[in-house]
């Protein structure tokens, strides 16, 4: 994967683009572009015109999409 990487000081940010994103995520591009469109999904960044997303922004995302299996009734 070619993910965009910004020098921000001393500190090297790395970003997905919309399309790598989808990869990653087994979804097709047009569901993110939906999704952002509703204000869901990983945040994101407008660097120059582009989106990105920030590597870090999708990981923290995805741990607080988790779910817990709930336990069965009368278990």
């Amino acid at each position: 994967m070619n993910s965009y990487l910004k020098l921000y000081g001393d500190i090297m940010l790395e970003f997905y683009t919309t399309r790598e994103l989808a990869v990653i995520l087994c979804i097709t591009e047009s569901t993110i572009l939906k999704w952002r469109a509703k204000g869901y999904g990983p945040p994101y960044h407008r660097i120059f015109g582009s989106i990105r997303y920030l590597v870090s922004d999708v990981i923290e995302w995805i741990d607080e999409s988790k779910t817990l299996k709930r336990a069965k009734k009368g278990a």
